[in-house]
């Protein structure tokens, strides 16, 4: 997940700066997505001054090795996925997608881990803050204090579980 935000970052990086240098602006609005292999190829091609030169070049590079490096992770977990008996009964939950029940049974790894249900909610950053004061008790937002990869992969499969019960009830 890292990989990818900062793939995204990268080109991010890389449109604004086409986006400022006016002798690239005009044709590289005429590719729909400029990362495909045309795209890239104009990337290479395009004149610039030499420093402009130089960082477009090393972005093209950091970017060929995030794909690299996400390519290699992908095939990684298809290894770890196969025979997984965690991970099929993990993708039987409501809004469980593949990589979201991977990213899930890797992060908690063994649930004998942990002692009680509430020690894993804590480590996965699903509990909320409490503050006491005057003999009442308030509670605030989840606690930043945990796994946030695992936080992130539990709301999600939530956000799609309750999107497919929404369309669910309106076909019905």
């Amino acid at each position: 997940m890292f990989l990818v935000r900062l793939q995204t970052v990268v080109k991010n990086r890389i449109h604004n700066f086409i986006d400022r240098q006016e002798n690239a602006r005009e044709p590289a609005q005429s590719f729909t997505y400029i990362f495909v292999v045309k795209g890239r190829q104009f990337l290479r091609s395009v004149a610039l001054p030499v420093l402009e030169r130089k960082f477009l070049d090393g972005q093209l590079e950091l970017l060929e090795e995030l794909r690299t490096r996400i390519s290699l992770i992908e095939l990684i977990l298809a290894q770890l996925k196969e025979n997984d008996e965690i991970v099929e009964r993990l993708k039987t939950i409501s809004g469980s997608l593949e990589c979201f029940a991977m990213l899930i049974r890797h992060e908690i790894d063994r649930i004998e881990r942990f002692p009680t249900s509430n020690k894993l909610c804590a480590y996965a950053e699903l509990v909320l803050s409490t503050y006491s004061f005057g003999g009442k008790n308030y509670h605030g937002r989840i606690i930043k204090q945990g796994n946030k990869y695992l936080r992130r992969a539990l709301i999600a499969a939530v956000i799609s579980a309750t999107r497919k019960e929404a369309q669910i009830a309106i076909i019905q």
